[in-house]
């Protein structure tokens, strides 16, 4: 269902995300981020009177448990399992009680088609929905003999992502075989209707690239005024804004418009190529750090036959002093690395907010988060052996 005012461009990044994903594009709608489209989601189901807990995880980043908290619900936190990475079906098959929604997240763009199968029937025998996070892996989906498993899936292509060239916009996928046909006739007429973002805002999209080139070239405490400012004046678009540390949003729902969806369509058009070079990439580096004591691999990193084109190749150090020492060789040789999720709900929060006193009641978040390296996953065969040596050099 398009919405009324949808230009050329929307449509055709609607088109593109039913070919990639083999679905219809009338069950593709669009955002400005993925966030706001997890917002619809869940304002969708308190708005009905599905005000059981939502079931997610802190090993992830803040922008997806605040879009539950802005909705009026509660996030439930449950411990992940070390190989997903992401909820299985047993941690919510123990949990006592009700679910209004499963949050299944590709972490990394790992995608488990049987694992993540096997917790939307959890989530459906608990009452819920099962919401696809698909922010590490836009345009592929978890699926089962019959299609996509997931009741709602949200893809980002945003800051850190997949695409190359987008930094903005998200799209939602609404599973035509959804149980609840209330709930996704709701969700369907909400997210059509959306307002599309002001023309103030594409301008700060249009600048962010080369806003980002300026705060690189800057001393930090320069570039951190600058942006403090050029925030403040609506002219930068933040990646995470104050209030999303503290559990909120910053904007309301709306559409991305002509040229977010331009750049994010012509990015998954070429995405073939990018793909491949990330299968290229995290094989090597699976072979390359395949055995090393004192790190591990979750199972969907390590399949060399198989490797899956990842937004960044997760390895986990046991030892969290090698970690940061890790992450700081990695990066004085040129790479970027991240320490995603440390902390948990990266990348820092006001606990509080999130109705967290600790995060001692998650072991295998925590004991990952204190040893994650996020490692590129896009450098090619030479250069990711390259970086596995030095990872190896530290332990």
């Amino acid at each position: 269902m398009p919405r009324p005012t949808e230009g050329a461009r929307e449509r055709e990044l609607r088109e593109v995300l039913a070919v990639r994903t083999a679905t219809s594009p009338e069950d593709w709608y669009l955002v400005f981020k993925a966030r706001y489209g997890l917002e619809v989601a869940f304002e969708g189901l308190a708005a009905l009177g599905h005000r059981d807990p939502v079931a997610t995880q802190v090993f992830t980043c803040c922008t997806a448990v605040d879009p539950i908290l802005a909705a009026g619900l509660e996030a439930r936190y449950l411990d992940v399992d070390a190989d997903l990475l992401a909820l299985s079906a047993r941690a919510v098959e123990g949990e006592r009680g009700c679910f209004s929604a499963v949050v299944a997240q590709h972490s990394f763009g790992i995608v488990d088609d049987e694992a993540t199968a096997a917790l939307a029937k959890a989530a459906h025998a608990k009452g819920a929905i099962l919401v696809e996070d698909c922010a590490h892996c836009a345009s592929r989906v978890a699926r089962g003999p019959e299609g996509p498993v997931a009741d709602v899936s949200v893809h980002s292509f945003g800051v850190e992502k997949l695409l190359p060239t987008a930094r903005f916009g998200g799209a939602v996928w609404l599973n035509p075989a959804m149980a609840d046909t209330e709930l996704r006739a709701h969700l369907a007429e909400r997210f059509a209707n959306l307002p599309e973002i002001p023309k103030s805002l594409e301008k700060a999209c249009r600048a962010y690239v080369n806003q980002t080139r300026i705060l690189n070239h800057l001393p930090a405490a320069a570039a951190a005024k600058l942006n403090d400012s050029w925030t403040a004046k609506g002219r930068r678009e933040p990646a995470i804004s104050p209030v999303e540390l503290k559990g909120g949003l910053a904007r309301s729902p709306e559409a991305p418009g002509e040229w977010v969806a331009s750049v994010a369509a012509a990015d998954l058009i070429a995405l073939d190529e990018n793909l491949a070079l990330r299968r290229r990439t995290v094989a090597a580096l699976a072979e390359a750090l395949a055995g090393a004591e004192g790190l591990s691999i979750p199972a969907g990193a390590r399949d060399v036959e198989h490797p899956q084109p990842l937004v960044c190749f997760p390895v986990f150090l046991d030892d969290p002093e090698r970690a940061a020492l890790a992450l700081g060789a990695v990066r004085a040789s040129g790479f970027y690395a991240v320490p995603w999720y440390r902390p948990l709900l990266f990348p820092g929060v006001e606990l509080s907010a999130f109705d967290i006193a600790d995060f001692g009641a998650w072991p295998v978040s925590s004991r990952l988060s204190a040893g994650a390296l996020a490692l590129p996953a896009d450098v090619g065969v030479e250069r990711a052996r390259e970086a596995a040596q030095i990872v190896l050099a530290t332990l």
